[in-house]
């Protein structure tokens, strides 16, 4: 049954990726669509996990087709690498370094952020 609920929320994850390319357009060169998904699906799955997976009484199914299938596919670790070395070949060096450094410093920060907001609710669940 995880795979029936992984595809359903991979199908989201896909449409939410795809309007979002439309949406944020690369702004001189810099690939601001892929680094957009990409922070927003490490908050994503680290509260995903952290919060829904531990605290509320949804199905393990519902919490693995949204972190697995949602998340999943709404980000890209292959197209970052490819703008990344897009970026190389084109010696942006500035670019190269501002977008991995934001991908991964950043990714790292907002992941740490969604666990601390998850034991924040936590508490605040344990006080009502």
């Amino acid at each position: 049954m995880n795979y029936v609920s992984v595809a359903i929320f991979a199908f989201f994850g896909a449409i939410t990726r795809y309007a979002i390319s439309l949406w944020l357009t690369p702004v001189h060169g810099f690939p601001v669509a892929t680094l957009a998904v990409n922070l927003a699906g490490c908050f994503l799955l680290a509260f995903i996990t952290h919060y829904l997976g531990e605290v509320t009484k949804l199905p393990s199914m519902i919490i693995t087709g949204m972190g697995t299938g949602f998340v999943g596919s709404m980000t890209t670790f292959s197209t970052f690498s490819k703008e990344s070395l897009q970026l190389f070949k084109q010696h942006a060096w500035g670019l190269v370094v501002t977008y991995d450094g934001i991908s991964l410093i950043g990714g790292l920060i907002l992941s740490l952020f969604a666990i601390w907001l998850s034991q924040q609710l936590v508490a605040r669940r344990g006080r009502s």
